[in-house]
């Protein structure tokens, strides 16, 4: 992929904007902790449809992207009604542990509408390594009894209430930002997310009440064409984005999720994590 050229915020959003040889004008949205509703998703399709190429992309570190966009304004505007909360860099957050995604949507939403796209990543790990293993430059690790705040993969703190490792989290980020070139933003978002060892893939009940199941899908190359973004805003669950281009529908009753699995799976969703096209 031809590197970006230019990179502009609509910071009132966190909309930010590349302009790449391959793919034209693109916008690219860090959703906090990866986390979406349905509506995200309509309100996705529609701007793919209208305003971009016609597919949606699951980028790495996260990122949801739109390419080819022909007018920049019109496709930010077409967004502006989701309630997608948009971080102004990637906000990486364990994708099956709520309390993670929660955290990551608690420090993205203390962000002024001014501020502007930050120079480095940010991890909320639940406890399973999955996204320290993603080297995030500042990060808390969540525990039985606390969080510890890391940074640049150091433990900086004892253990922290989520309130006090969240104001940590954000002096970090601030004391980091003084150091860092903000020119150098749209590096923390460029590079592949580093592979993991068991992706969330396939039927994900471990970690809910009996009958309850989490999705997760892969998609090949990321790309999801904008009536399949539309199809899954029907399904009216929450949805997150995981740092490896796939999705996780979460708490589908059983048999609901046998119907979406054999509803997806033809259309491009990979329900299998050996599959050669994930």
């Amino acid at each position: 992929m031809a590197s970006p050229t230019a990179v502009e915020s609509l910071a009132m959003t966190h909309k930010h904007f590349l302009h790449r040889a391959d793919s034209g004008s693109t916008l690219r949205l860090f959703p906090a902790g990866g986390a979406t509703e349905s509506a995200d998703w309509l309100a996705l399709s529609h701007a793919a449809r209208t305003h971009a190429d016609g597919n949606v992309y699951l980028a790495a570190h996260g990122a949801i992207e739109l390419h080819g966009v022909h007018s920049p304004e019109d496709a930010a505007d077409a967004l502006d009604d989701a309630p997608l909360l948009s971080a102004p860099t990637p906000i990486l957050a364990s994708p099956l542990s709520t309390h993670a995604r929660q955290l990551a949507r608690t420090l993205a939403s203390q962000w002024s509408a001014a501020e502007s796209a930050l120079p480095f990543r940010i991890g909320i790990d639940a406890g399973d390594g999955d996204i320290l293993a993603q080297h995030p430059d500042i990060a808390l690790l969540l525990g039985d009894t606390g969080a510890q705040l890391h940074i640049h993969g150091q433990a900086q703190s004892a253990d922290l209430s989520d309130d006090a490792a969240v104001e940590a989290l954000r002096e970090a980020i601030d004391e980091e930002s003084e150091k860092t070139d903000s020119d150098n933003a749209e590096e923390a978002a460029n590079g592949e997310s580093a592979a993991v060892q068991n992706p969330p893939i396939g039927w994900l009940a471990d970690h809910l009440p009996a009958g309850r199941v989490d999705l997760g899908a892969g998609l090949h190359r990321g790309i999801l064409p904008a009536d399949f973004a539309e199809l899954i805003g029907r399904l009216e669950v929450d949805i997150t984005v995981t740092p490896w281009q796939g999705v996780i529908f979460h708490d589908i009753a059983d048999g609901d999720a046998d119907v979406v699995l054999r509803v997806l799976a033809p259309r491009g969703f990979i329900f299998d994590v050996n599959s050669p096209l994930l």
